[in-house]
């Protein structure tokens, strides 16, 4: 018996899904196809001017779109460009490898006339998110249940049961034969794709019958998954709590030493092996007044895997801004009693990793030394340790 995920349709509130009855983005599972998109500002209501401002004004929407459907650009698998002049296909395509270069995905371009006046661009994507993504908490309990139900040769989801009686005389008691009420001894089993044992009786009738072991050890592996669960939920959030702490950045000025939170650290990743091994991630650092921008080498990039021992002994580059998935990011630092000011570069020389539970709610760490040069002139020293987790 298979379990279909409902489907989902997203809209973006365009004009045309209005009058032409359909969605923006439709949802199945985990496929996210997303309608053709025209270069309209649906915020001001406007046209950009140029090919080029579409095709980015597009791709917002479509964005937009996949975010409320659970995706990213990252996710997307196959992109079909229609441009009605053949002077506007480098523009667009330009735009489109800006935005969807680090996606890799398929893409055809068709140069054809399109419906809506005015529109000198219109995009159409298809997304595949990624299986594995952490479910929530209340779904654990869930497959505690189902794995339970597999180990007592029942499927994981109950399906309509049947009662009958089992074979044999009815024992005598008060209730009459005509009445059809069943004794309060006849035993009741499941109809179902069971097998007959020797002695007559289906595979699962003796969990009815009472069989004090089996039930007793199905009981404690069930308490045992589902306390392994909680406990490891647990543990993860006590570690995180104490190496919070830690996680700032200590920089030398004026000869005393200022502390300040850092946040996290996230990394970009991509998801075309051959192109990361290409091209440096990127990663922002966010804290209280700190915002860091910058590049790890494409020798030394992190991957899936949550490889953060490659940085170890490794330089990072901190840059004066750059786009973390399309956002613009400057760097800048607030320092105590001061005004924010620009950071036009840096290095971080990382020391040790630490850590062990990954993720957003995990408490993976990276610390070292850092050098920050400052938009006034001034280079500041000092050390840091920050929260780092994998983007994409």
């Amino acid at each position: 018996m298979s379990c279909m995920s409902p489907r989902r349709f997203v809209s973006s509130g365009s004009p045309w899904e209005e009058l032409a009855g359909y969605s923006r983005a439709v949802v199945d599972g985990r496929w996210v196809f997303v309608s053709g998109t025209v270069g309209y500002d649906l915020r001001t209501k406007t046209w950009p001017p140029t090919a080029e401002t579409q095709a980015a004004t597009a791709l917002d929407t479509i964005e937009r779109a996949l975010r409320e459907a659970g995706a990213t650009l990252l996710d997307v698998v196959r992109v079909r460009v229609y441009v009605p002049d053949r002077a506007d296909v480098a523009a667009v395509s330009a735009v489109i490898k800006k935005r969807l270069g680090a996606s890799r995905a398929a893409n055809t371009t068709v140069c054809a006339p399109l419906a809506v006046e005015n529109a000198k661009v219109e995009i159409e994507v298809t997304a595949l998110k990624p299986p594995g993504r952490r479910r929530a908490p209340r779904s654990r309990l869930r497959d505690v249940i189902a794995w339970g139900r597999r180990l007592r040769g029942r499927p994981a989801h109950r399906p309509h049961l049947r009662l009958q009686p089992l074979p044999g005389p009815r024992p005598p008691g008060r209730f009459r034969e005509s009445s059809g009420i069943q004794s309060p001894r006849d035993r009741l089993f499941w109809c179902g794709h069971l097998e007959t044992t020797p002695n007559g009786c289906r595979e699962g009738d003796r969990l009815r019958r009472g069989d004090p072991m089996r039930l007793m050890m199905i009981a404690l592996s069930l308490l045992c998954a589902l306390g392994c669960g909680i406990s490891e939920e647990a543990a993860a959030a006590k570690d995180r709590e104490s190496s919070k702490a830690a996680w700032a950045l200590v920089l030398r000025v004026d000869g005393a030493d200022v502390r300040i939170p850092l946040k996290v650290m996230n990394v970009l990743l991509f998801k075309d092996e051959e192109y990361a091994k290409q091209n440096p991630s990127v990663f922002q650092i966010e804290g209280s007044g700190v915002h860091l921008i910058g590049e790890i080498a494409a020798a030394d990039n992190v991957d899936y895997g949550e490889r953060w021992e490659r940085l170890v002994n490794k330089m990072l580059t901190i840059k004066a801004s750059g786009e973390f998935h399309r956002d613009p990011v400057d760097s800048t630092i607030t320092l105590p009693g001061a005004p924010e000011i620009a950071v036009t570069g840096g290095t971080m020389f990382v020391e040790k990793y630490t850590g062990k539970w990954s993720g957003s709610e995990g408490n993976k760490t990276i610390s070292g030394k850092i050098t920050i040069r400052l938009s006034d002139g001034r280079t500041l020293e000092g050390t840091f340790a920050v929260h780092a987790v994998t983007w994409g």
